[in-house]
């Protein structure tokens, strides 16, 4: 059993979502317009705050107090459909990465972005594994947003069994790259909630 299980109803985790009409991205009831001087407003470390509703039974994306993104079970399931249905998985795909390049876009206007139908480890991409969760690219070196396999709130283990999964970053070392992944998630927990209902 996870610790995310064992101790989910004490934990501050509220929903993560994206607007686009902005954009903005949502934690809780709280909402960031994404700009270039976020960074300075915000960091995306702290934007869980200690009296923030536990929102993990109706979402699909949360956020925990260190920032890091966890995975629901319905989130799980729906990224299964996606994945069995190749024309869907392409349109999520196509609408994900245009969320993180554009948001990617605000922090950095004159960045000029490779022309590329493969962007390996330097563009903007998503990729849905045999487990089911989701690895989400940005710009730079390998800056991913992936599965943590042996995370402390959700070790790969439990992927199966109880359907969370925590994600960590991975080579973001500038805040765009981190509030363009956290920008494709919210843009994917949406969507998510948009198809359960």
């Amino acid at each position: 059993m996870s610790y995310l299980t064992k101790t989910k109803m004490k934990l501050e985790l509220p929903a993560l979502g994206y607007v686009a009409d902005g954009p903005k991205l949502r934690v809780g009831q709280r909402e960031f317009l994404f700009e270039p001087n976020l960074h300075k407003e915000a960091s995306p470390w702290n934007l869980v705050e200690v009296d923030d509703e536990n929102e993990l039974a109706t979402a699909a994306v949360c956020l925990n107090i260190l920032g890091k993104v966890i995975g629901a079970p319905k989130f799980h399931e729906w990224l299964g459909v996606v994945k069995a249905d190749r024309d869907l998985a392409q349109a999520v795909k196509t609408d994900t990465t245009e969320v993180i390049g554009s948001t990617f876009r605000i922090f950095n206007p004159e960045f000029k972005f490779p022309r590329t139908d493969a962007p390996l480890w330097m563009g903007c991409d998503m990729r849905i594994n045999n487990y089911n969760h989701v690895t989400l690219q940005t710009i730079g070196d390998c800056a991913c947003l992936g599965p943590h396999a042996d995370g402390h709130w959700v070790g790969w283990q439990d992927w199966e069994t109880e359907g969370y999964c925590e994600y960590d970053f991975h080579n973001n070392d500038d805040d765009s790259q981190t509030w363009s992944l956290l920008a494709g998630m919210g843009h994917l927990a949406a969507l998510c909630l948009e198809a359960a209902s």
